[in-house]
């Protein structure tokens, strides 16, 4: 039945109940949501079925994977953030079930008010009932039935909830949504057990959660012809979210000696021991290719005799304390020894985090497999100097690569990876160079060849387990450290370093939109992130007066000396340009002009005198996108942005203001930056859901741009 669905998406192949989203970054593996798992509970009127099976339905969901896949840019999660949505429509279409409401269209604003209530109480397990559904079905199958499909053997409570129980349920919750029915089943099994009380409910969920299904279900009310929500159900969903929902977690600080042992810890991983480790696996690698042994066993034996023989090996355990006993063997190890494998994985966990934690990038933007960094990403910019380039893939806001310099060490972390794929590259069997391949490739030496290979993921309780052991012991620092702390760490440091004056060069380097992002991550008070607890870093503080005074100086002297150029030109004639402030520049120099001595060819003094009278009525150069306003502070009545009330208001500046104004000034190397401004907005608008908000403010901004360059084109008025 489920073939006969019409589909009309080309983001997503729908065949026999399956959705294959593809995914640009992993076109091998693209991603299935199988409708034949996602269920629809039992009604009156029906039993348990899958959404594959109600045709209706499964055209409406795919109508809304249809639109959202239209609205979302095609990024590195866009695969995957399709089919959490589709898997949260589904769930909506599970809470109408439940409240006895077969067609989406039929949902009133009183069935999604119940909704929201529901959810701020305790989410999907709360608004689904997954309590008493569980409770109810399973006192019709009985406690014997009920221990044997989902009591784990050999454990009184340990209770697994799977698909037998999904589908014996009609739900389509997962993970924490289904302890509410974990909880069913041990009060229906176990009947001393005291039952649980409302404290035991599901946390409250957070803003950002909220947001995702607000976000996901209002997109229901934009399909055509009545086939989804007659009305939008969540009007302002990140004000709701925000009111509704608890705040998100965030990233727990690192005290300045914290990082100061990590680094440490890592410096001494890539400066010292990453030599002489890369030198006894090229060794194996060279002997394992030669002899070429036939199992695991005549793999252990030969890497046995290259231990024991290797200076390189005996380097190792001197500079490291750490003896390598083998490939790797499943039993634990005692502190002084440790695997070859568990050594690569603390190899490149420090490379890893130097990367991350010197460069303030996201764990995806570094070690990636396909986004992440390549053979090729570092470059020399200027080798005498020492300087180098790093293409990063910022993966929030620009969805881009983006060149970085780097400091030393992570130019050298650098090196060290690429010479631990070379060798992979050997050992693989891959002749074909360094074209772009992910750099966190790790051989497996494995006996069988050509040899496999994995992609090394940063987990610190797996890979860099051994690596933030040494640097923090078993303290909770090291057990919690998350790549994210090292990105907030770079900030606040930067920021203790530098007394805040590069907090624009910060943002950069985040990739924030604004500042007021970059604060917010700095600092958020609401969010258990106070000043007080970055006293180690030094206080967030604004300059000192005097760095205020002088900036302001300086700022002052550029625009006299910008409102000097402009008044040069204007007398000169030699340039188009476009306002009226040329008029009156030409009708003050009229005024002046028996006081002025013509001997200089260049007009300079005359222009001098000109310039020195405007800034003595008080006219200053400020730069708008659209022009240069020349209106003074004091006396500016006629000014077009005034409105009579004696002084600028700038910020009601526009195209259609200006062009009319006395004071504005327009150059044509203005209008050419202003013609590259909008290619570069239009540039951010294809990045944007249509019919967002910032994709509106940024609409607004090039129709300005636009129209100012039109105004541009109008004959000149200069005299």
């Amino acid at each position: 039945m489920a073939n006969h669905v019409q589909v009309n998406s080309s983001s997503f192949e729908y065949s026999n109940g399956v959705i294959v989203l593809s995914d640009k970054f992993r076109p091998d593996n693209p991603i299935k949501v199988d409708l034949k798992k996602l269920w629809l509970p039992a009604t009156p009127f029906s039993n348990v079925e899958p959404i594959a099976n109600n045709l209706r339905l499964s055209a409406f969901l795919l109508d809304v994977a249809a639109l959202f896949c239209i609205r979302r840019k095609n990024t590195k999660s866009a695969a995957g953030d399709v089919a959490r949505h589709i898997r949260t429509i589904a769930k909506f279409i599970e809470f109408l079930y439940v409240e006895g409401i077969y067609d989406p269209s039929e949902c009133d604003r009183a069935t999604i008010r119940v909704l929201l209530s529901k959810l701020t109480a305790g989410g999907w397990s709360e608004a689904l009932r997954i309590y008493e559904r569980t409770e109810k079905s399973l006192q019709q199958i009985g406690s014997s039935e009920t221990r044997r499909i989902a009591l784990q053997p050999g454990v009184r409570v340990g209770v697994r909830v799977g698909d037998r129980i999904k589908r014996l349920l009609g739900t389509n919750c997962s993970g924490s949504e289904t302890a509410a029915a974990r909880e069913a089943i041990l009060d229906v099994v176990h009947q001393d057990r005291p039952r649980r009380s409302p404290v035991d409910k599901p946390r409250q969920l957070t803003s950002s959660a909220l947001l995702a299904i607000f976000s996901t279900i209002n997109l229901t009310s934009d399909l055509a012809d009545g086939r989804g929500l007659a009305f939008l159900p969540f009007p302002n969903p990140s004000l709701l979210a925000n009111k509704h929902g608890r705040p998100d977690g965030r990233t727990r600080n690192l005290r300045p000696e914290d990082v100061g042992a990590l680094l440490a810890e890592c410096f001494s991983w890539i400066y010292r021991l990453a030599g002489p480790l890369a030198e006894l696996l090229n060794t194996l690698a060279f002997e394992m290719v030669a002899r070429r042994p036939e199992n695991s066993g005549a793999r252990a034996a030969l890497a046995a005799s290259v231990l024991t023989t290797s200076v390189a090996a005996r380097t190792f355990e001197a500079e490291s304390g750490l003896r390598i006993r083998n490939i790797r063997v499943r039993h634990s190890q005692a502190q002084t020894e440790c695997t070859l494998s568990e050594a690569i994985d603390c190899v490149l966990s420090a490379c890893f985090i130097v990367i991350s934690f010197f460069n303030a990038r996201r764990k995806d933007e570094v070690q990636h497999p396909v986004i992440g960094l390549k053979d090729n990403s570092l470059r020399a910019f200027d080798e005498g100097l020492g300087l180098y380039v790093c293409s990063f893939y910022l993966e929030k806001f620009t969805k881009d690569y983006r060149e970085f310099f780097v400091n030393d060490a992570t130019v050298a972390a650098m090196k060290v990876l690429q010479s631990f794929s070379e060798i992979e590259r050997k050992l693989s069997g891959d002749d074909g160079g360094l074209s772009g391949r992910s750099l966190f490739r790790v051989p497996t030496l494995r006996a069988k060849f050509p040899l496999t290979r994995r992609m090394f993921e940063f987990n610190r309780s797996r890979s860099a387990k051994r690596l933030l052991q040494r640097a923090f012991g078993e303290s909770e620092e090291g057990l919690s450290y998350a790549p994210h702390m090292g990105r907030r760490a770079y900030g606040l440091i930067m920021i203790h370093r530098f007394s805040e004056p590069s907090l624009l060069a910060l943002s950069q380097q985040y990739d924030h939109h604004g500042l007021d992002a970059t604060n917010i991550y700095l600092s958020d008070a609401s969010r258990g992130n106070t000043l007080e607890q970055l006293e180690g870093f030094g206080r967030l503080r604004t300059p000192p007066a005097e760095v205020i005074e002088d900036l302001e100086a300086a700022i002052d002297e550029v625009s006299r000396e910008r409102l000097k150029e402009i008044v040069d030109v204007i007398l000169r004639g030699e340039q188009s340009m476009q306002g009226r402030f040329p008029v009156f520049v030409n009708r003050l120099h009229d005024r002046i002009a028996a006081r002025l001595k013509y001997d200089d060819a260049d007009l300079r003094d005359s222009s001098t005198v000109v310039a020195e009278a405007l800034l003595a009525k008080g006219h200053k150069v400020v730069a708008f996108r659209h022009g240069d306003c020349c209106a003074s502070a004091v006396r500016s009545s006629a000014a077009r942005c005034s409105r009579g009330s004696g002084r600028p208001r700038r910020e009601r500046a526009s195209p259609q203001v200006c062009a009319t104004c006395a004071f504005h000034s327009r150059s044509l190397i203005h209008v050419q930056a202003m013609t590259l401004g909008v290619a570069h907005l239009r540039q951010q608008l294809s990045g944007l859901p249509v019919g967002c908000k910032p994709w509106k403010q940024l609409c607004a901004e090039i129709r300005d741009l636009e129209q100012a360059i039109a105004e541009s084109q109008r004959p000149s008025w200069s005299t």
